[in-house]
């Protein structure tokens, strides 16, 4: 859909277990050249897990997506978006850069493709991360993302990868006194 759409940059954050789940798709991000991230291997919040089963479950993850992208992923979002101090030290020590959105489309409630169009259109400003969710139980996302692109196109936004955003960014700091 992105390609038809020239969306020539995108990330995914694919779980691995879904990954194994849909092999031809995970292959078909990456040979689109579309950048893969670790959402790590079973969805469950790391938040409520002690350190060594979230750090086994990132590692697993890698081993995984390492496959379908052919290099190891450097960004992880945690499943729901749930992390805290000890999540963010080990993705760290994984070499990892934790990523989170920043427009919420709430695709994943199936509220119908207008409103899913409205979330993202109404929300978006420059340099956002919007989240869309690709899995079984989500219906409506493909109708909504024609309408999503043209618009966001229409604003004159343009689409890039996280790393790109991440690579591109000029960041404005000053000393704390």
């Amino acid at each position: 859909m992105l390609e038809n759409a020239d969306v020539e940059e995108a990330t995914f954050f694919l779980s691995a277990s879904w990954a194994e789940r849909y092999p031809e798709l995970a292959t078909s991000i990456h040979d689109r050249g579309y950048t893969i991230g670790n959402h790590g291997y079973q969805y469950k919040s790391y938040d409520t897990w002690d350190q060594t089963k979230v750090s086994q479950d990132i590692q697993r993850g890698q081993q995984v997506l390492t496959e379908f992208a052919e290099e190891k992923p450097v960004l992880l979002r945690p499943p729901n978006g749930a992390f805290n101090q000890e999540v963010l030290g080990i993705a760290e020590k994984q070499g990892l850069s934790i990523i989170h959105w920043s427009v919420d489309s709430k695709d994943y409630q199936n509220p119908g493709t207008d409103q899913i169009i409205k979330n993202v259109l109404e929300q978006t400003t420059a340099g956002d991360v919007i989240l869309f969710h690709a899995s079984d139980t989500v219906k409506q996302t493909d109708k909504a993302l024609p309408d999503i692109i043209k618009g966001l196109r229409d604003n004159g936004f343009t689409f890039s990868s996280i790393e790109s955003l991440m690579t591109g960014a000029e960041p404005e700091s000053s000393e704390v006194k």
